[in-house]
């Protein structure tokens, strides 16, 4: 635990020498880098209580107290951040962004909290500062902050790319799960096509997907001009079809490894208990195969989840929408905000959509092979 700790005291160290906040006159111009020090008032927050961390390393009871220094330093940035980027955004053009201090500090008091919460075997009381910074998103606190402004500038299209991103993400998983695991069902007991499904799977991830995306659209160009009627439906050079089938190819591979290698890699005691009971083959495949192979299928399941997330972003650029339109637009015009506006969403589906798969995997797993 100590080990934890003097790591997250060591983040905030090096965070007391950067840039606590960015601001900038507008968008568009290089920001000034302002530090803890140069903010009496906060360095006289901040500097106290990691003087009461290093202090509480020492105690008896230091469990409880990391954990609520460590928590109270979370909480503390977050009001802190709060009032700086409402005291420097005073208009609508003015940006105030965390820097890398912020980010040291919030990451060194999450670690200090964690130390303590795993010597109190309750790590879910890490979550009580996160919690507070998400209600404190909520109810407006940090509207002021560069993000957010972009956030409220962009609004209602900000939540059509993210349906549209979870659409194609969606529908991508599903083609790609479907394909993927009844391909792999036929191939696992048989060899050649097993090799040559996994073949043919790794050689379109060797493409780069910006260059399978340009692919695909003369192709479906010469489908609609051959079939008009296809056109009429949205299957035409750019858009929706050509984006789902290159994310359905890039999703395919780990579906297909994972079904093969997990009906694969059932022993065959198992199986061979089953045919002495008088199973038959279908018998065998759905009450052990299956059950069995759930844990490999679901991991690959997972990652192909995970993936199609952050591959969905480039479906922009063939327009069929998507999260990843804000983030080039936003490289393309030097504005980090409207960057950020489109990666972070991105990133907190990744997650979500990562514990949620590790959730059923946990789940669907039978208790014997946990």
């Amino acid at each position: 635990m100590n080990r934890i700790a003097w790591l997250g005291l060591a983040c905030c160290g090096v965070a007391l020498l950067q840039a606590f906040v960015l601001f900038k006159a507008n968008r568009l111009l290089a920001g000034t880098a302002i530090s803890v020090l140069q903010v009496p008032w906060l360095l006289q927050i901040v500097l106290p209580l990691l003087l009461f961390i290093v202090a509480g390393l020492f105690v008896k009871a230091r469990a409880v107290l990391l954990w609520l220094l460590g928590t109270g330093l979370m909480i503390a940035l977050f009001i802190l951040l709060s009032i700086i980027s409402k005291d420097l955004g005073v208009n609508l053009i003015a940006r105030v962004s965390p820097a890398a201090g912020f980010w040291l500090l919030l990451i060194g008091a999450t670690l200090i909290a964690y130390a303590g919460a795993l010597e109190l075997q309750k790590l879910w009381l890490v979550l009580i500062g996160v919690v507070v910074g998400v209600a404190m998103l909520l109810f407006g606190f940090f509207d002021a902050i560069s993000v957010m402004r972009e956030y409220y500038a962009n609004q209602n299209e900000f939540w059509q790319e993210v349906l549209r991103h979870c659409q194609l993400t969606l529908w991508a998983f599903l083609l790609s799960s479907c394909l993927g695991i009844a391909l792999g069902i036929f191939a696992a007991s048989r060899p050649m096509v097993s090799r040559w499904s996994l073949g043919v799977a790794n050689a379109f991830q060797t493409i780069p997907s910006i260059a399978l995306f340009a692919l695909l659209i003369p192709f479906f160009s010469a489908i609609a001009r051959t079939f008009p009627l296809l056109e009429t439906i949205g299957i035409r050079g750019i858009g929706i079809a050509p984006a789902l089938t290159t994310l359905t190819l890039y999703g395919l591979l780990p579906v297909l490894r994972g079904t093969i290698l997990g009906l694969q890699s059932v022993a065959e005691a198992p199986l061979e208990a089953a045919r002495g009971l008088g199973f038959n083959p279908w018998q065998i495949f759905v009450q052990i195969r299956l059950p069995l192979s759930i844990p490999i299928v679901l991991e690959g399941l997972r990652l192909t989840s995970v993936s199609l997330i952050g591959l969905v972003s480039l479906s922009s650029l063939i327009g069929a929408g998507g999260l990843g339109g804000f983030i080039f637009t936003g490289l393309g015009s030097g504005a980090i905000d409207r960057v950020l506006l489109g990666a972070i969403p991105i990133l907190i589906l990744a997650l979500l959509v990562n514990s949620l798969m590790r959730g059923l995997e946990l789940r669907l797993t039978p208790h014997g092979i946990r």
